[in-house]
């Protein structure tokens, strides 16, 4: 062998026995249990401590969230934010603040934070995520399984971006919102990345339910009930299918962009939805088709728009199969009395709640005839 062979064969085994001796990344279980029973008994230092793939397991408690300490709340978020779970769930495992202290922070100069967590009950608290800086947070929320508790004074709001990968699902934000005019149970940023969805949640005594001021929202399968002004407010683009949106004062649903509405039980508002909720300077997109639609004092309100566009609301279920009375609640360009340039097509509609929706022929009624006879 030539010792220039030597030397590459040494050089080799060389390599492969550090590759072999080198330790590999392996996801760990941190335990936080307040009894001294884990690795930790409180949730900011073993967040601390633990990698970006660990599980932090939180161990059934009151945890006070509060400042102070070597690891004082709120909890700072990066990219390497462990996952946060807790051992027996939402009922048995509380996160308690002090109506001062948040439960999570981002600093200014960090655009890439991430939070996953599940099983908890948040209590006494503004801001679930505290943001140091305008834009929201750009890399994933995953929220699941959690109650959030708020009050006049603790709002209780979760703020979250569309980093992919996010998803707020099966938690119930409940608040006594009396004379509030801010709270929002789920606020969904502006910033770049596709949709996270907002599924399977219980939403009620917020002032707004739901705002999303950014495109690509979905939100699909909640029950939003009861909050003060407003179910779910779209600044841009808004998917909303199979939810229950009932009973929220002054308004179900407002649009501002493209639209997909499929599915829904609208009813109990002071107006079903709001189209546009303000002056807009490009065609709106969308359907609403196969939702039902009744029981509000006026089920879609048509406002002032720059030039005529159309809302597409037809194959609805509107609580009747009377032309008539399916007109009087619809405010648009065939109103003398409202006088708003766009114009509602609620024809054909379902003669039947959904899902057992059967469409009237579109020829047994002219929506500008039904104006012109009856307001």
């Amino acid at each position: 062998m030539t010792p220039l062979r030597m030397m590459c064969l040494v050089a080799s085994l060389v390599a492969l026995t550090l590759t072999l001796a080198a330790p590999t990344a392996t996801a760990e279980t941190v335990i936080v249990d307040p009894g001294g029973g884990g690795d930790y008994d409180n949730i900011p230092e073993a967040v601390f401590h633990a990698d970006a793939e660990d599980t932090v397991l939180v161990m059934p408690g009151v945890y006070a969230v509060e400042a102070g300490g070597t690891y004082p709340w709120p909890i700072p978020l990066d990219a390497e934010t462990p996952t946060i779970v807790s051992s027996a769930g939402a009922a048995a495992t509380v996160l308690q603040g002090n109506d001062t202290v948040d439960h999570f922070s981002i600093a200014e100069d960090v655009t890439d934070a991430r939070l996953s967590v599940h099983g908890f009950t948040f209590e006494g608290t503004n801001y679930i995520i505290q943001r140091h800086y305008t834009a929201y947070p750009g890399g994933p929320v995953r929220f699941t399984d959690n109650v959030v508790v708020a009050t006049d004074a603790t709002r209780g709001r979760l703020v979250v971006g569309r980093g992919s990968g996010g998803l707020v699902a099966r938690s119930t934000f409940t608040a006594n919102c009396v004379q509030c005019t801010t709270m929002t149970a789920i606020s969904v940023g502006s910033d770049g990345g596709p949709g996270s969805p907002i599924e399977d949640n219980e939403i009620s005594g917020y002032y707004f339910g739901i705002v999303g001021s950014g495109e690509n929202v979905v939100i699909r399968r909640n029950h939003i009930h009861d909050c003060v002004f407003q179910g779910i407010y779209a600044g841009a683009h808004l998917a909303a299918s199979d939810n229950i949106i009932e009973n929220n004062g002054a308004y179900g649903i407002t649009l501002q962009g493209a639209y997909y509405l499929e599915g829904n039980i609208i009813r109990g508002h002071d107006t079903g939805i709001a189209w546009p909720w303000a002056t807009i300077t490009g065609p709106l997109e969308g359907h609403a088709h196969l939702n039902d639609i009744y029981d509000n004092e006026i089920n879609i309100k048509a406002r002032q728009v720059t030039y005529p566009v159309e809302f597409d609301a037809t194959m609805n279920w509107w609580g009747t199969s009377d032309p008539e009375e399916i007109a009087a609640r619809i405010y648009d360009c065939n109103d003398p009395s409202w006088g708003g340039e766009g114009c509602v097509t609620f024809t054909p509609w379902c003669t039947a709640p959904i899902p057992g929706c059967d469409p009237t022929p579109a020829e047994n009624a002219s929506w500008g005839t039904i104006k012109a006879m009856y307001r």
